[in-house]
């Protein structure tokens, strides 16, 4: 019988498991699932409970992940392997590698959803600097994996240079299509989903807005988000041109960003936007919005250039810019929100999907 044993470490990423877990479900006769848990803040027993119900699983475990406990739960996952003999081992998450020694017997997927270099944008301190290269070094001490998975070409070639593997690719995320959700009576505003975290680069965002708002009173924005530091967004801005809404789900999330024409992914040229593929991108699109991205090179402006659904910006011609925004805005139509939703159904999660279970059953 061919198995499986997926291991996990990080906080519920719930959209990019979905993929992951789901695809191993299609491939495998048995498939167990096993969240090394970094910290218990990232754990409640109910959502970890209900997401898990939605996979055809033989069986799902939660066991500490923090450091400091790597040798005991490293031992105990050689037991957990050994015992059921697994044809194929997924690591999912960036550190996971760390809890997991191959044997000589079974196959390894490695998941890589983030680079290090992401805790430079938090702290450029030299002793995070010093623990991205240990992270890479000691990486590199360890033997070669199957297959390294990542979420964008750009990250799979980065990778290329970082990491002992026989083969590297990519898959994205993919998003859902919610055709029955779509409002015929659209909104006018220009909308921002999601978090205020550093790479966001919201502070840039925020003076994007105000200029637009300076050239265009009239225009209506829209935030969509839990996370406080979106607050700054509203500087500058008339209160009544300018709304916050949270949402509880996807879906509502999709209802919301109807209100809107128009999304934002204003974005600093670094390496971890380099390699990013944010699945807003195609969120955006399925709800039927232009997209404003940055121009450098990573996935989002490469799907502009080829594909058109949006308007790349220099981050660097911050005036120049505004006037492009505005002219672009005014210029879309009921055809542009249509193009923008056909463009999106390239980048739905049954392809994505697709994409990865071809990978996983190449390497069996």
């Amino acid at each position: 019988m061919n198995s499986c044993l997926i291991l996990y470490r990080g906080p519920l990423q719930r959209s990019r498991l979905t993929l992951i877990i789901s695809s191993y479900c299609m491939s495998y006769d048995t498939v167990d699932f096993v969240w090394l848990l970094p910290h218990a803040k990232y754990f409640d027993d109910v959502v970890f409970g209900d997401f898990m119900k939605k996979f055809e699983v033989n069986s799902s475990k939660v066991i500490s992940g923090r450091i400091s406990n790597i040798l005991k739960t490293r031992i105990y996952l050689k037991e957990i392997i050994n015992e059921r003999e697994y044809k194929k081992v997924a690591l999912v998450g960036t550190t996971s590698r760390f809890f997991y020694f191959k044997n000589s017997k079974e196959k390894v997927d490695w998941f890589i959803n983030g680079v290090p270099e992401e805790r430079l944008i938090h702290d450029n301190s030299p002793t995070n600097k010093l623990r991205v290269r240990a992270f890479w070094y000691f990486t590199n001490l360890f033997k070669e994996v199957d297959q390294v998975v990542a979420v964008s070409s750009y990250m799979a070639e980065y990778l290329r240079n970082k990491v002992n593997a026989n083969g590297f690719y990519f898959v994205p995320s993919g998003i859902y299509h919610l055709e029955s959700k779509l409002n015929v009576d659209r909104g006018l505003k220009m909308v921002y989903s999601g978090s205020g975290a550093p790479w966001q680069w919201i502070k840039r965002l925020s003076l994007l807005w105000r200029m637009i708002h300076e050239k265009e009173p009239d225009v209506e924005f829209l935030v969509i988000s839990r996370d406080k530091r979106c607050v700054l967004l509203k500087e500058g801005i008339d209160p009544k041109n300018i709304q916050f809404k949270q949402a509880e789900n996807g879906e509502d999330v999709f209802l919301y960003m109807q209100e809107g024409v128009l999304g934002f992914l204003i974005r600093e040229e670094n390496i971890v936007n380099h390699v990013s593929f944010p699945i807003k991108f195609g969120e955006y699109l399925a709800a039927g919005l232009n997209v404003i991205v940055s121009d450098f090179n990573w996935s989002c402006a490469d799907f502009i250039k080829k594909n058109g659904g949006g308007l790349l910006v220099d981050n660097d011609d911050i005036q120049g810019s505004v006037n492009r925004i505005i002219e672009f805005y005014k210029g879309l139509d009921k055809k542009s929100e249509l193009k923008a939703i056909g463009l999106s159904k390239s980048l739905r999660f049954d392809n994505s999907q697709q994409q990865l279970i071809q990978i996983i059953r190449a390497n069996f």
